[in-house]
């Protein structure tokens, strides 16, 4: 799937989107604990972790943890006038670290983590979530799921990558993996492709 095109394209309809929304006085808590009004960038760094402790070099390899995600949307997104299919489809996407995504996609060459293909999700419910996925084993860190929903079946049509209408993420959603735990997740599409 074509993920770094899908994000810079879906970012740069968000940002259209919701250009104007906010205030110069307004600051806002970003990922890595400062505000939006402390002179941040807006890139990777600013949302990168603080640096753990120092390891020591005799430390034994952390015990690697598990993702479980499942999936849903938005209530911004059922009431799209955009939306014409019904909310049942092919979930595809990928898992990166969240250092290597920025607000424009993953870094040309990021690594992905694991690969999402779910057939058949159907999220036509309100508040319906998929079924689970859960990864292969993950170093601990912060990850970030990039992917689509095809409603219309489509998608090979268009090399996996969304056709108007169809149901894209955001990067904006990160989760944490903890060594030797299963962290559950929610990724919402928030976006209705144009």
């Amino acid at each position: 799937m074509n993920t770094r095109r899908l994000t810079r394209i879906c970012f740069g309809l968000a940002l259209l989107a919701t250009a104007g929304c906010g205030t110069d006085d307004e600051e806002t808590e970003t990922a890595a604990g400062g505000t939006s009004g402390d002179g941040g960038t807006g890139d990777a760094a600013d949302f990168a972790p603080a640096p753990d402790a120092a390891i020591e070099p005799d430390a034994a390899p952390a015990e690697p943890g598990y993702a479980r995600l499942r999936f849903g949307t938005t209530e911004g997104v059922r009431a799209n006038p955009t939306l014409v299919d019904a909310l049942k489809g092919r979930v595809m996407g990928d898992l990166f670290l969240g250092v290597d995504v920025g607000l424009m996609g993953p870094n040309d060459g990021a690594p992905t983590f694991g690969s999402v293909d779910l057939m058949d999700v159907d999220l036509t419910a309100v508040d319906s979530e998929s079924e689970a996925w859960t990864s292969m084993p993950l170093a601990p860190g912060e990850y970030i799921f990039l992917g689509m929903m095809d409603l219309d079946g489509n998608a090979a049509e268009f090399d996996d990558s969304p056709d108007p209408g169809d149901l894209a993420t955001l990067p904006l959603h990160r989760f944490t993996v903890v060594s030797g735990e299963t962290v559950d997740a929610l990724i919402l599409f928030e976006l209705v492709y144009n």
